[in-house]
């Protein structure tokens, strides 16, 4: 990016770089911008609280504990990072597929436009930055319907908290919801898996199936 003085002078270049280093009103400029930013997060984070709340009033869904291998019908949480992230996220979906199991998937790529290799599928919903209001709440067609199916497990395959998928989960009207445990999520799960910096989405598939199964006795 390039910005350019009132006279026409050009900073934030390759050539003029070291130049704008040591220059007073680029200082002041960018640590303003800086500051505007925080105030900005802080507002939008203070909406996201507001949004979630209100969601948690709303809410009354009735909390049926279910096992894994009983579970007919299944919602998946998702975020994209690269193709690897898909091609795991597929490979996962045809194992449960041809375990029988009916599945609903909707996934998030944080930036703004959903990548080339998201393949629309079937049961496959993604979507990224533009399909979401500034606060973070998302606004495709397809998430509406995502929330309000009745589904027997909703497992939140997010490793880190991100608000547009935590706000699905937390409007889902699934009737047992799973993922990894964080204080964002929490109060949205019924079942809280603890992950520590080394596993891995695979370690979470793993865990969800076993600790279910075993909540159940199977």
């Amino acid at each position: 990016m390039q910005f350019r003085f009132l006279d026409g002078t050009r900073f934030f270049s390759k050539k003029n770089e070291k130049k704008v280093a040591h220059s007073p009103e680029i200082s002041i400029f960018v640590n303003w911008f800086r500051k505007l930013r925080i105030v900005i997060e802080k507002i939008k984070k203070y909406y996201q609280r507001k949004a979630i709340g209100k969601v948690v009033q709303r809410s009354n869904r009735p909390v049926k504990g279910v096992s894994f291998n009983s579970a007919k019908y299944i919602g998946i949480l998702y975020q994209i990072e690269e193709e690897k992230s898909y091609v795991v996220l597929s490979a996962y979906v045809d194992k449960l597929m041809a375990a029988g199991k009916t599945l609903r998937i909707v996934g998030y790529h944080d930036s703004k436009y959903v990548p080339f290799f998201c393949i629309p599928k079937l049961k496959y919903d993604f979507f990224c930055q533009k399909e979401q209001n500034w606060v973070g709440i998302p606004n495709a067609p397809f998430v509406d319907e995502f929330v309000n199916e009745p589904f027997d497990m909703l497992v939140d395959l997010s490793l880190k908290p991100m608000f547009p998928l935590t706000y699905i989960l937390a409007k889902s009207a699934a009737r047992f919801k799973v993922g990894s445990r964080c204080a964002e999520k929490e109060p949205f799960l019924d079942l809280m898996i603890e992950l520590n910096e080394n596993h891995t989405v695979n370690d979470l598939m793993s865990f969800i199936n076993d600790y279910t199964n075993k909540l159940n006795g199977e």
